[in-house]
């Protein structure tokens, strides 16, 4: 029974263990291979499974037992057919374990892993592939798929930095150095990614940290400061700062500090930016170790100001400048607040200058309204003292005065009133009607714009009664507003108009022999017109 036993476990074992080729291609015709890969009976990968390019160059390898991943593992870099190494690892359980590599190819300074990373490419990538120097660009270590530890390198092979992890976030103590593997990040990450204990960290020449803590090349000098183990800084420590060579640069006490932001996508605490709050003695010092600048700082409406007196020296440690820090915060001050008053003033003024140009705008407004309305009034004057004129001139014509000529007949039996009773009057009135057209002609040359809005001015012609070069109504506000001195005139002229044309229709009816020899011994419109105008007539 138990040899029965015994040899069904044997066959199930055989059986699951078993290994059997097989393989995948990119084409129909099976000729470019893509996988070569082994399974068990089970139809599961068990053996290496490699997998290749279309054109044949191999992209990776895994291991697999009984479909699971177990054992080493590596990816390549490719260029058409040629493969060269980019990762190697080990698996187990299907979780990454154990030490991790990533290699570059490196050449004119120029690290092909970053090319292909960033798609920076250029005429010298393919070169670097086929004969960079291969190097580590970085390590991790991994236990069950949980990351451990993970060393950068930059493309010379030097260490860039070194840091530790805990449940995927940065712990423990944390390395990093310049490309020329100056030290210049050293310290311990708490629970957290808190920053306990002393640290060295990086400065650039603004004070800040580096943005990008893989890149450490523009490093100026650094910071040691000293944190409690919850991550909040000693404020009894006077902070340190040092040159790359590692000469004193300064020293100050600290309060706080600027921090950047929480964690990376890593779970990488960005370490702490400028100082924020600084207070008390300050002295800083030349590379030689001259003194440089001495003073103190105080604490006034929350931030950090320099106070009492603050002392520059030469490299050579002699005294070139003295100031008086309160002094010349207090002068600022002052001017400060001399440029508000200034700056209030100037808005005050402004705010009166606007004031007065709505209330100007809003005035004009009015006059120009009443001036509007003013015209309207002499349209409508006009308009009628017209008709009645028109009507007395040519009593069954429908021709207007102004385009009549000299006649004292017309065909179908017309009869003319003043043409066949005061000729002589007619043709002085004519010519008095035609002067007003040419005052309006003359506006319309000196205000083109302006005219050419008013319709019955640009379409002036014998069928339109007189009245028509005042209508106001046809232009727009906007350009009224803009042309008021022109509208001013035109509503002049047909006041004048509306006296004159009155005094033309009165006179049609009265004796007017005198009137017509002083009319025809004038020589201009104008001075028939101011004939007209002071024409007094006859006690009835």
């Amino acid at each position: 029974m138990k040899s029965l036993f015994l040899f069904s476990f044997l066959i199930i074992v055989s059986s699951v263990n078993s290994q059997i080729l097989k393989k995948s291609y990119h084409d129909w015709n099976n000729t470019r291979v893509k996988y070569v890969y082994y399974v068990n009976n089970r139809g599961e990968y068990n053996g290496l499974l490699t997998q290749y390019s279309y054109d044949g160059a191999k992209l990776g390898e895994e291991t697999w037992v009984n479909g699971v991943k177990n054992g080493p593992f590596k990816e390549y870099f490719t260029r058409g057919s040629v493969s060269k190494l980019k990762v190697t690892g080990n698996y187990k359980d299907d979780n990454k374990h154990g030490q991790w590599i990533t290699y570059t190819y490196v050449k004119y300074g120029q690290s092909y892993f970053d090319i292909m990373q960033n798609m920076a490419f250029n005429d010298k990538e393919a070169d670097i592939f086929n004969t960079g120097v291969q190097t580590k660009y970085g390590e991790e270590f991994f236990d069950n798929g949980q990351i451990n530890k993970e060393i950068k390198y930059y493309p010379s092979g030097k260490m860039a930095y070194s840091r530790n992890y805990k449940n995927t976030l940065c712990f423990g103590e944390y390395l990093g150095y310049t490309p020329e593997n100056q030290l210049v990040i050293k310290g311990v990450v708490g629970d957290k990614g808190k920053m306990i204990g002393t640290w060295i960290v990086p400065r650039e020449i603004n004070g800040d940290c580096p943005k990008d803590k893989s890149d450490l090349s523009k490093v100026s000098y650094t910071q040691k400061i000293t944190f409690d183990d919850f991550g909040n800084i000693d404020t009894n420590y006077y902070s340190k700062t040092y040159y790359l060579s590692g000469k004193l640069r300064d020293s100050v006490r600290i309060l706080s500090i600027k921090y950047q932001g929480a964690f990376d996508y890593k779970g990488i605490w960005y370490l702490c930016g400028p100082n924020t709050l600084i207070t008390g003695p300050y002295r800083s010092f030349y590379e030689s170790g001259k003194i440089q600048t001495e003073g103190s700082y105080t604490i006034e409406n929350g931030i950090s100001v320099k106070s009492g007196i603050w002392k520059n020296y030469d490299q050579n440690g002699n005294l070139t400048k003295e100031v008086n820090e309160d002094e010349v915060r207090g002068k600022a001050a002052e001017a400060k607040k001399e440029a508000e008053r200034i700056e209030k003033e100037k808005i005050e003024k402004e705010r009166i200058a606007k004031e007065e140009k709505i209330a100007k705008e809003n005035r004009e407004k009015e006059e120009l309204k009443t001036l509007i309305d003013k015209a309207d009034s002499s349209i409508v004057k006009v308009s009628t003292l017209f008709t009645d004129f028109e009507n007395l001139v040519f009593q069954k014509s429908s021709f207007p005065p102004l385009m009549a000529e000299y006649s004292t007949s017309y065909e179908n039996g017309r009869t003319v009133y003043i043409v066949n009773k005061k000729p002589e009057f007619y043709q002085q009135a004519n010519i008095i009607q035609y002067a007003f057209k040419e005052k309006v002609n003359q506006l319309k040359k000196n205000d083109e714009e302006t005219l050419r809005k008013i319709k019955s001015v640009e379409d002036y012609n014998a069928n339109n009664k007189y009245n028509s070069w005042i209508e106001t109504k046809t232009v727009d506000f906007d350009v009224f507003t803009t042309r008021k001195n022109t509208y001013s005139e035109l509503l002049v002229l047909a006041e004048k108009q509306i006296s004159l044309t009155n005094k033309l229709i009165q006179l049609a009816n009265v004796k007017t022999k005198n009137l017509e020899k002083q009319l025809k011994a004038s020589s201009t419109a104008e001075d028939k017109i101011k004939i007209i105008e002071n024409y007094q007539f006859e006690p009835k």
